[in-house]
């Protein structure tokens, strides 16, 4: 499975992943690469973080058998913090559905969503502009030499 979020109102058609830039609304999709994954029924889950060990329930969607091999949710009344999406596969009632040897069960996807803007700009302010803080740290070097240079008598 592959795990992908959108933020159209904010990213317009950027994918993201482990963290999602803000509390805006968001869409969740979730595409089932491997082709066997189309003909299982399969319960998706998500969780919020609400304390170190433990999750709560967000949304439930009904066990369901996804024959496009795509998954879409849409959240609304996003909050922050650490989510898991969790993808529950049913075991086929009859063996010959999927290849010999072939195990699936329930996986998690973990994600992070951002709480703030502000939060996520000042981080990526400092991030983008780093080279201003390269150029301003040289600049003084080049200017506290130049004057201990000057300072510095020909007679020593």
């Amino acid at each position: 499975m592959h795990f992908t979020a959108y933020q159209p109102s904010v990213t317009k058609t950027k994918e993201l992943c482990r963290t999602i830039n803000s509390v805006s609304d968001t869409i969740l999709v979730l595409d089932f690469v491997e082709e066997a994954l189309r003909k299982l029924s399969i319960e998706l889950v998500l969780k919020k973080q609400i304390d170190d060990d433990s999750f709560v329930n967000k949304m439930v969607l009904d066990k369901k058998v996804y024959s496009s091999g795509t998954a879409k949710i849409a959240l609304t009344d996003v909050e922050g913090g650490i989510y898991r999406l969790y993808a529950n596969i049913q075991t086929p009632e009859h063996t010959h559905e999927t290849k010999p040897n072939q195990r699936h069960g329930t996986g998690f996807f973990e994600f992070r969503i951002i709480n703030s803007l502000a939060e996520e700009s000042e981080k990526n302010l400092l991030e983008k502009n780093k080279w201003i803080f390269y150029l301003l740290f040289l600049g003084a070097i080049i200017y506290f030499m130049s004057k201990w240079y000057r300072n510095k008598s020909p007679n020593s």
